[in-house]
């Protein structure tokens, strides 16, 4: 449509080029973790209060699907290019979001690998590439592969190898036409080769 999309505190932000205008639509105060974009044009939020939102763009209507979680408040979602699934970090467990039945499956559970000490969200992120495969940044241990089928992890780069911050997502990431998947620390890019499980650091 040639529109840019913003998510601010105030809610969602539109920016029409042509005529060069704002549009606005209120989240009432909800805090907002993560944004991705499905191949239906449905953009998906990670909300605060467990919270995982659809907003369908041209209708403007939004669902809310809540967790069961017990903990934290906070849920990030992202959604993988390859089979459009969508999966999500709420606390200590990964999840995959059935859109079926509008349902949450666990898929995983990092209890045992993160820091009780470090209970904020933000420690773990998870990342989809164009194959398919989901990565999950853990504060403590490093980057690891997740088998979504299986819930096992694999690390492949060792968080004593990372030099800077690599805990939030607010450090972008992306894959390129090679197999390689990048996220960028603030001192370093990481590049992972989602074949060979390898990697390269780049300071």
């Amino acid at each position: 449509s040639g529109k840019l999309w913003f998510i601010t505190s105030a809610g969602i932000e539109t920016l029409e080029p042509q005529p060069f205008q704002f549009e606005s639509v209120n989240l009432n105060g909800i805090a907002v973790n993560s944004v991705a974009e499905d191949n239906e044009g449905m953009i998906w939020l990670g909300c605060g209060n467990k919270l995982l939102t659809s907003f369908n763009i041209k209708e403007k209507i939004f669902n809310r699907y809540k967790l069961n979680g017990k903990n934290s408040d906070e849920f990030s979602a992202t959604i993988s290019p390859a089979n459009q699934n969508i999966y999500g970090i709420h606390d200590f467990d990964a999840y995959e979001f059935i859109k079926n039945s509008k349902s949450f499956l666990k898929i995983a559970s990092l209890k045992d690998l993160i820091n009780p000490q470090n209970r904020g969200f933000g420690w773990n992120e998870l990342y989809c590439t164009k194959d398919g495969s989901v990565f999950v940044n853990i504060e403590t241990k490093g980057i690891a592969k997740l088998n979504p089928q299986t819930g096992k992890i694999n690390y492949i780069v060792p968080i004593d190898s990372i030099n800077g911050s690599h805990d939030s997502g607010d450090y972008p990431y992306f894959d390129d036409d090679k197999q390689n998947f990048y996220l960028v620390s603030t001192k370093q890019i990481i590049q992972i080769n989602y074949v060979t499980n390898s990697y390269k650091l780049f300071d």
